[in-house]
Formats: C-alpha cells, sequence, structure tokens
C-alpha cells in the first residue's frame, strides 16, 4: 500500500504491483507441485511438472530483472537529487555571504 502511494502509477510502481503477483505465483508453484507429485504419474502430470519447474525459473529471473531495473531507476532519481543539492549549495554559496554583506552596510550608522 505505502509502495503504491510512493511511486503511483510510474514505471516502479508497476515494476513493485508486477513483483507482488510474480510472489503469489511463486508462492503456488511449489504447492501444484507437490499435488501433481501426489497423483498418479501420467504423461500429463510429467509435462505439469515440467512446465511448473521452467514458470519457477522464468519467475526467478523476471524477479531479479525487476529489481535490478528499480535500483536502476532508484540510483538515477538519487543522482538527480544530488545534482538538484548541488545546485542549491552553489547558489547559497554565492548569496549568503552578500546578503551579509548588504546587512552589515545597510546598518544605519548616527
Amino acid at each position: 500500500m505505502i509502495e503504491s502511494e510512493l511511486f503511483g502509477d510510474t514505471k516502479v510502481g508497476q515494476m513493485i504491483r508486477w513483483k507482488k503477483s510474480l510472489g503469489i505465483l511463486r508462492y503456488f508453484l511449489p504447492r501444484l507441485e507437490e499435488l501433481s507429485g501426489r497423483m498418479a504419474s501420467t504423461d500429463d502430470v510429467t509435462a505439469l511438472d515440467l512446465d511448473i519447474e521452467y514458470l519457477q525459473r522464468r519467475i526467478e529471473k523476471i524477479i531479479s530483472h525487476i529489481m535490478s531495473s528499480v535500483t536502476m531507476q532508484e540510483s538515477q532519481r538519487a543522482i538527480k537529487e544530488t545534482e538538484s543539492v548541488t545546485q542549491l549549495t552553489e547558489m547559497a554559496f554565492i548569496f549568503i555571504p552578500l546578503s551579509y554583506v548588504a546587512a552589515v552596510f545597510g546598518m544605519g550608522y548616527r
């Protein structure tokens, strides 16, 4: 819930939703494999086992890809934020001393 508020409909939010969906699939696939193991051994069950193993490998690859994509996007966002802070620091480096000098010379002497 917090992720959807933070990221909304951005690519990061979509990736997080995909990760959750794939996590649910990852949870249920081993249970299906257990159920198929209890059944009589037929060609259909063997094919189902192979499909389950294939899907598990695909899910793992997709999750790792999603996580690396999210990490890259977060790094890019952090770099942009750092650039903004650097610009703010440079402006403060110029304007704070100028405002101090203006305040000193703006004092009225009698």
